[in-house]
């Protein structure tokens, strides 16, 4: 099954909530995963709120490694931390940068508009998954 990456700086709260709204909309037979350049202790408190009605997704925090990464047809970063540099081994395989504001300490205010822009972005994500998608599956 081709698989999505979402990286953020921490795997706490973008590309989880990236990851369970892009499952809920994936193209057939796709799925998407996330991981963070490092991993948070736990989930953001408002990840909860940011999902809105979608699940949380079944593994913690995690960091992001090549082995994971060897399993990858498309990988999106979402957000830069000035604090946390992208590692080399991830620069090359980055197929899409959304740029999303990183904050760890993102007001509740701004999580309408970061859903918005997530959902936004998803018709090109799907569209670049179906260019991906191999022949055999179709």
């Amino acid at each position: 099954m081709p698989t999505l990456l979402f990286v953020c700086p921490d795997n706490a709260l973008l590309s989880l909530a990236a990851e369970s709204a892009f499952n809920a909309r994936a193209p057939p037979r796709w799925r998407a995963t996330s991981a963070g350049l490092r991993a948070a202790a736990s989930f953001h408190p408002q990840l909860r709120e940011l999902l809105a009605d979608l699940p949380i997704p079944d593994h913690p925090p995690r960091a992001v490694d090549p082995v994971l990464l060897s399993f990858m047809r498309v990988v999106v970063l979402i957000a830069h931390d000035p604090d946390v540099p992208v590692p080399e081994f991830l620069k090359s395989r980055v197929d899409v940068d959304w740029d999303l504001r990183y904050a760890p300490d993102l007001p509740a205010s701004d999580l309408p508009d970061v859903r918005r822009q997530m959902v936004e972005r998803f018709a090109a994500l799907q569209t670049l998954c179906r260019e991906r998608t191999p022949q055999f599956l179709g």
